[in-house]
């Protein structure tokens, strides 16, 4: 058993099922006492922002780097959080060096790296639902045991409306009303079924080989700067071409790729790199329901835009 799928396997103390990436991120948060303020990544989905905001937690975002390694904050103390985002498994170990230098505790977004381990000493919470056939699915990993379980949404509404209360209007609405449909829960027993019905292993191996087949035909128009062999399975293969009109061209043949993430595009400026990269990136698609023929095509759909 490779040792980055193991978590995938089995319940444990400290490795627990809930119905969503950020039930688990809510798991791992209830567990860290006093924390004074929270750093967060532009370049991610504001689904993550929630439970800080919810628990009356400031947010302060950062920016990223061209090779998508944070750039840390040069004030930080030991009673902050740093949430770290593996994106798509490719930066395993930007992610593990960050923790290492950050004084305060680290927690790793790994929703689009779900064979990736954590570093030691440090909690991460997974998405397995984006990658296999179900509608729900989170994992929260940590170095110690998770007894707690999150709160369920029976709290009154006016307590989401005044742990938010300091906080902008805009997040407001987006929390309060996120925050009364979610349900903080661990994964139904029909969900987790069908999660130990999947072939962890042969999934990891067919998106190792296809993402082999179209690095070796894209690598010299991808603007990032990806392995020759990843570290583990990615989620995708993350295409920055700048070619113009590429994702439409793609749609038109058939191809609809999504956006990562059309909020940060909102909230930045056209001269920041996340702006760029969520208008630009197109994240291609590796599961094990593609053949090496469907890579092939999709690579030469891709050149002939050149």
């Amino acid at each position: 058993m490779h040792p980055h799928i193991t978590h995938l396997i089995s319940e444990s103390d400290n490795c627990v099922r809930f119905i969503s990436g950020r039930a688990a991120l809510d798991c791992l948060l209830n567990h860290i006492p006093d924390i004074r303020r929270a750093y967060i990544p532009l370049f991610t989905c504001d689904t993550v922002l929630e439970p800080f905001v919810l628990r009356g937690i400031p947010v302060q975002r950062y920016h990223i780097n061209e090779d998508l390694s944070p750039i840390l904050p040069i004030n930080a103390e030991k009673s902050d959080l740093l949430l770290l985002t593996n994106y798509f498994g490719f930066t395993c170990q930007q992610v593990e060096n960050a923790a290492a230098d950050f004084p305060g505790i680290s927690i790793i977004d790994a929703t689009t790296a779900l064979y990736s381990a954590p570093p030691d000493n440090t909690s991460c919470f997974y998405s397995p639902r984006k990658f296999c056939d179900s509608p729900t699915g989170g994992l929260a990993l940590a170095p110690f045991p998770l007894s707690k379980l999150p709160p369920k949404d029976k709290q009154d509404s006016q307590q989401w409306l005044q742990a938010i209360a300091h906080h902008n209007k805009q997040m407001q609405v987006i929390c309060c009303e996120r925050a009364l449909r979610h349900r903080i829960d661990r994964l139904s027993s029909p969900d987790s079924a069908r999660w130990n019905n999947v072939d962890w292993q042969a999934d990891a191996r067919q998106r190792l080989h296809n993402y082999a087949i179209l690095h070796a035909q894209l690598k010299s128009i991808n603007r990032l700067r990806l392995p020759e062999i990843p570290s583990s399975a990615p989620m995708c293969y993350p295409l920055l071409s700048g070619i113009p009109l590429l994702r439409d061209d793609l749609a038109d043949a058939g191809l609809h790729l999504p956006l990562f993430w059309p909020e940060v595009i909102r909230r930045t400026t056209a001269s920041d790199w996340e702006n760029y990269l969520a208008r630009n990136l197109l994240p291609l698609p590796l599961g094990p329901n593609l053949s090496e023929a469907n890579m092939c095509r999709m690579a030469q759909l891709i050149l002939y835009s050149c």
